[in-house]
């Protein structure tokens, strides 16, 4: 049993590092595009995104800043629309 233990922690501790890696890959690729720089630095004055949750926004939204907030909030997910078909008329949700 103790023997996993000690293999186990050796991959955690490789997986560990080559996060590390990845996300320092991550921060220069970030560094060397002015745009994308700019859009991190936009949202980290925002209290509570730090350089994580703003490296995830611009990974999973890149046209944030490009686009306008209606046609962000419906790609998000987050727009109301009405439930409507033919004569049907529902809630906006």
């Amino acid at each position: 049993m103790w023997r996993y233990k000690r293999v186990l922690k050796r991959i955690l501790k490789a997986i560990d590092k080559e996060i590390d890696n990845i996300t320092e890959q991550i921060k220069e690729l970030i560094g060397k595009n002015s745009k994308l720089r700019y859009k991190q630095d936009m949202m980290e004055t925002v209290v509570g995104i730090g350089d994580k949750v703003s490296t995830v926004i611009l990974a999973k939204l890149p046209e944030l800043g490009d686009i306008n907030r209606k046609k962000i909030a419906a790609l998000v997910g987050v727009a109301p629309y009405r439930r409507e078909s033919g004569k049907y008329r529902g809630q906006s949700r």
